[in-house]
Parts: structure tokens; C-alpha cells; sequence
């Protein structure tokens, strides 16, 4: 639960935050976390044998016949980094490390 902070006030009412905290554990090997994934959806995640100690950072571009978009939030803008990845692939090679925001939906 997290304070909700209005120009600085706090008031007492408690806002409900459905991220996944996995501490940094990720989930299970072989497991397709991307595809349940919500179009919208900021995470961090790290290949699991190059610079472990390297997070990249991605938005849940949305499915396509099995496949998913991947958008490097920070270059968010620039649609030439965008990236079309096959899940499962991508789930064998990169581990979840955190869901950073869920789209209102």
C-alpha cells in the first residue's frame, strides 16, 4: 500500500498498487511471463548470462499473432526501437526482474 500524496499533503487514504514485487527473484525457468502480460505494461527485466547487473526497461507494446511488441521505454518515442520478439524465446533468455506500472484499464 503506498500514501497517496496530493501537492505535497498526505492524506490517510491508502492506495492499492497491483505491481509485482518479486524481490529480486524472478519467476520460474521456462516460464512465458510476457505473453499474460497487458498491453501498456512498464517492466524491468535482465538477460540472464550477459552483464547480469544490467536491467533493461520495456513497455508491453500489445500481441499479434503469438508474438509481442516490445518498446524500450526510453526511447519510447523513436518507433525504429521498437522490437517484435517471439515470448517464449525471449522468456528463455531474459528473467523478469520487475512490473514497474499496470495501464488503468
Amino acid at each position: 500500500m503506498l500514501k497517496l500524496v496530493v501537492n505535497n499533503n498526505k492524506t490517510e487514504e491508502e492506495v492499492e498498487q497491483p505491481r509485482l514485487r518479486l524481490a529480486g527473484k524472478g519467476p520460474p525457468p521456462g516460464w512465458d511471463w510476457l505473453s499474460p502480460m497487458e498491453s501498456g505494461t512498464e517492466f524491468n527485466c535482465k538477460h540472464k548470462q550477459m552483464n547480469p547487473w544490467l536491467l533493461q526497461n520495456f513497455t508491453h507494446g500489445g500481441k499479434k499473432e503469438g508474438d509481442v511488441l516490445l518498446i524500450p521505454t526510453a526511447t519510447m518515442n523513436n518507433h525504429g526501437s521498437w522490437i517484435w520478439v517471439d515470448p517464449v524465446e525471449f522468456c528463455k533468455v531474459f528473467e523478469l526482474r520487475a512490473v514497474l506500472e499496470i495501464p488503468d484499464g
